[in-house]
């Protein structure tokens, strides 16, 4: 399932979407608080990933693990309180080539 969701999510990227999520560990809402994920924003060439814990109660809507993309809040790069989230930047060149790893991973499990 992860790989899977992993594909579609660098996919988005790599067609043009300008924000997607890598979800680590998924806990259904029913059962859990929150669930960590990777925020991932493309800014032009440039790819933003930024490690959050996605607190289910904070959300506008309910979660949905079949379209998880719009409880992606816009990118910041401070908090609140004005410390800096830690994030890595890559490009989109990257995300395409991890892409093609994991859909050989997908067919050849």
């Amino acid at each position: 399932m992860y790989l899977r969701h992993w594909e579609s999510a660098l996919r988005r990227l790599v067609e043009g979407e300008n924000k997607s999520a890598l979800i680590t560990p998924y806990a259904d809402p029913t059962v859990a608080k929150y669930i960590f994920w990777w925020p991932l924003y493309r800014d032009g060439d440039t790819v933003y990933v930024q490690n959050h814990m996605l607190h289910y109660n904070q959300l506008a809507g309910p979660f949905s693990i079949l379209d998880p993309w719009k409880s992606i809040h816009e990118r910041r790069t401070v908090t609140p309180d004005g410390r800096q989230i830690s994030e890595w930047e890559t490009d989109v060149r990257n995300i395409s080539l991890a892409l093609v790893k994991l859909k050989e991973r997908v067919a050849h499990p």
